[in-house]
């Protein structure tokens, strides 16, 4: 985000985590380099985070709050136009110029993207309500997008959203 000011502490030390994130694998992102990177004190963060792990929770917390919107139309009625719809949106979501998350090192990429698929699967079919094939139909899918665009992210993100988005729905419909 531009205006600092605006934001909570604990969202500038996030998005100074993410940015983190694009120079160096999460393993070796220390405390001092965030609130360094956020311009905040070291008891500014403790007061936020227990720890580094706990703000990947938070960004992927805020993840699924800004897109559950774009989920549930998927969940309730899984045709083609809402997957559309769906990986469209959160694919620009995850490559938007504010959010940053597919700038990311890949080894962080794969993080982020597999602690999301692992708060989705519990969070939406417990939900739901859906039965036995249609939760693990869904499990599939949302992992098989995550896949997708952890691949696509490894091999340069060379092909446009457009192509990328065609590529995914073709697959998801056969199922």
């Amino acid at each position: 985000m531009n205006n600092k000011k605006m934001m909570s502490v604990k969202d500038q030390i996030a998005y100074a985590f993410v940015d983190l994130l694009i120079e160096k694998p999460f393993a070796s992102i220390s405390i001092s380099e965030i609130v360094e990177k956020a311009n905040v004190a070291r008891v500014s963060f403790y007061r936020n985070y227990s720890n580094t792990r706990e703000i990947i929770d938070y960004i992927i917390d805020n993840i699924i709050f800004e897109i559950k919107d774009m989920i549930t139309p998927v969940i309730e009625n899984s045709n083609e136009r809402n997957w559309r719809d769906f990986l469209f949106r959160y694919v620009y979501f995850l490559t938007s110029s504010e959010k940053k998350y597919l700038l990311a090192k890949s080894e962080n990429v794969i993080l982020l993207l597999n602690i999301f698929v692992e708060e989705i699967h519990r969070l939406f079919p417990n939900n739901a309500g859906l039965g036995t094939y249609k939760k693990y139909d869904y499990i599939s899918k949302v992992s098989m997008v995550n896949g997708v665009i952890i691949g696509w992210k490894q091999s340069g993100m060379k092909e446009n959203i457009e192509e990328l988005v065609n590529y995914l729905a073709s697959r998801i419909l056969c199922f």
